[in-house]
């Protein structure tokens, strides 16, 4: 297996185009065709020559898929969808990004959100003020999720958030507080609302897809933190 990775990443270093472009967040990604599949995420550093790699590890892709629910208010969708391209590599990586867009016509929503909420290998909330008004994001997203990432005797459970409301009013509320206890991926000081200018936006969003990408990676695949 040893002999075989090391066959890619020269392969890699010779030709590092031959992956797939991900332009939102300029990474790559290559997946070779033998059982078991070695996956290999990495980006391409022009001005040095060099393939520099993103996943810091290497790993045999299992058949299982992992999913990582995407929680958010409406009111929120326009960022939710920027963030949701700048994860897009992980699909490459057999993990599912899965939010209420994932729900076909015909099927019993509630339900279909409460499974996912108890399946889910991880959860990545973008916290805004329409957010922590929800009561339905509340009752049955929230709190859940922030019950199983408290639970130390629980199966591993991975919670990431992104502030779009000011720390204040997050700090206020009681389960927003609660959140303020787990590392945010964006200083709650300075919410994603606040920032100015497209190529600020654009680059900081980038920033939020790799460092997200690179934790949820982490963990579905069982590395330490």
């Amino acid at each position: 297996m040893k002999v075989r990775l090391y066959e890619i990443l020269d392969s890699l270093c010779r030709e590092p185009e031959i992956g797939r472009h991900y332009e939102d967040n300029d990474t790559w990604s290559y997946e070779d065709g033998v059982r078991p599949r070695i996956h290999i995420t990495y980006g391409i550093d022009r001005t040095l020559r060099r393939v520099k790699v993103v996943a810091a590890d290497y790993t045999i892709i299992p058949q299982a898929w992992q999913h990582v629910f995407l929680s958010y208010s409406h009111t929120d969708r326009e960022w939710f969808k920027k963030l949701k391209r700048a994860l897009w590599p992980l699909q490459g990586l057999n993990i599912h990004l899965w939010s209420d867009e994932d729900i076909s016509p015909g099927q019993t929503w509630h339900d279909l959100i409460l499974t996912k909420v108890s399946d889910a290998s991880a959860a990545l909330l973008l916290v805004s003020k329409a957010f922590l008004k929800s009561e339905f994001i509340r009752e049955y997203e929230l709190r859940r999720f922030l019950s199983r990432a408290e639970d130390p005797s629980g199966e591993p459970f991975l919670l990431l958030w992104i502030p779009l409301a000011n720390r204040k009013t997050i700090e206020i509320d009681h389960l927003g507080s609660r959140v303020l206890e787990f590392q945010a991926l964006l200083d709650p000081r300075k919410p994603l609302h606040k920032l100015k200018g497209k190529k600020v936006v654009a680059t900081t969003l980038s920033k939020l897809g790799y460092k997200a990408f690179r934790a949820i990676y982490r963990q579905t695949r069982g590395y330490p933190k």
